[in-house]
């Protein structure tokens, strides 16, 4: 095998299976404005309350070795209580994400704004994110033939340009009965709106790898429970890139709303999601949240890749 073959085919397994070359993240929820620049964070449609910041840490397939690693820190406001029909968005997010020799870090800003005269009840928002990306290939992890047989060691680095767009609604019910004060929600976004051509130099070969579109549908129904003290949750992540299948991640959480939560899920690649956490009032009007999500891979495209494990955590303040 050639070496551009042999990296061609390594790339291709990496960032290839499954069909996803974004973040992957079990957690989806609380990295809601990572994946839809428009949606307002869960702490906002939950808690009301309009500032979050918030780190989490991803270990993918801990069985192989230079498997996928995924850091993103973020910080989103939304100006829901101007007392105008037009309230500002804006946010920042610094995202790393590596799978053995090939990886990429940014920095992203988004802005937009959310249409509504009570944010409390609903509305709808439209937002842009975008940012500087800066791929890299470690040409000298990458093995030809036998253990004394490498490319030529050395970071190769391309940057580019990346912009992000979404549309996100919220609607909270007040029918009286089991619906009462529940709340509805759900946007679509393409987070990598620029297609673009990685191209690495090695010595005197040149090595390709093509990122291209993915399209997001997120949607949730936050069902309240003793006047809003516990809370169920069901959301759904579909995820879509050309020309393969829709892939389905459904989730179901149970909160207390000044406690711990719970969670579980699936997805049709072959994911079962598992998470917990816990909710930590400050005593400064703000809220601190710790949490831990697992997955485990059923999936029948090669063997046994190992678990993931993911941790989160994140603080939110302001209101009303």
């Amino acid at each position: 095998m050639t070496k551009s073959a042999l990296l061609t085919a390594l790339i291709f397994v990496t960032y290839f299976a499954g069909a996803q070359q974004l973040p992957l993240f079990t957690q989806y929820r609380d990295n809601l404005g990572v994946i839809n620049p428009a949606a307002p964070s869960s702490d906002f449609l939950i808690y009301n309350l309009t500032t979050a910041a918030g780190a989490s840490y991803r270990k993918q397939w801990t069985g192989i070795d230079n498997a996928p690693e995924t850091q993103v820190l973020r910080y989103e406001h939304i100006d829901a209580y101007s007392g105008n029909a037009f309230s500002p968005m804006y946010g920042a997010s610094a995202i790393r994400d590596v799978t053995g020799p090939l990886g990429m870090t940014g920095i992203y800003g988004k802005f937009g704004a959310a249409f509504s005269d009570d944010a409390e009840e609903g509305g709808f928002s439209a937002a842009f994110s975008g940012g500087l990306v800066s791929y890299h290939l470690d040409t000298d992890k990458i093995k030809v033939r036998d253990a004394d047989d490498f490319l030529a060691a050395g970071r190769r680095t391309q940057l580019y340009p990346d912009i992000g767009m979404g549309v996100f609604c919220w609607k909270k019910i007040s029918v009286p009965g089991f619906f009462d004060d529940d709340m509805l929600s759900g946007g679509l976004s393409v987070p990598q709106l620029m297609g673009l051509n990685l191209r690495f130099r090695n010595d005197d070969q040149t090595f390709s790898v093509r990122r291209i579109q993915h399209y997001y549908g997120q949607f949730s129904w936050l069902h309240s429970i003793e006047d809003r003290e516990k809370f169920i949750q069901t959301s759904l992540w579909l995820k879509y890139v050309p020309n393969t299948p829709v892939n389905v991640d459904l989730n179901l959480r149970y909160q207390l709303i000044q406690a711990l939560w719970i969670g579980l899920g699936a997805s049709s690649g072959g994911n079962f999601h598992a998470e917990t956490g816990f909710n930590f009032d400050s005593g400064m009007d703000g809220l601190l949240r710790l949490g831990y999500g697992f997955d485990y891979s059923f999936s029948r495209i090669g063997p046994f890749a190992g678990s993931t494990h993911e941790f989160s955590v994140s603080y939110s303040f302001g209101g009303r």
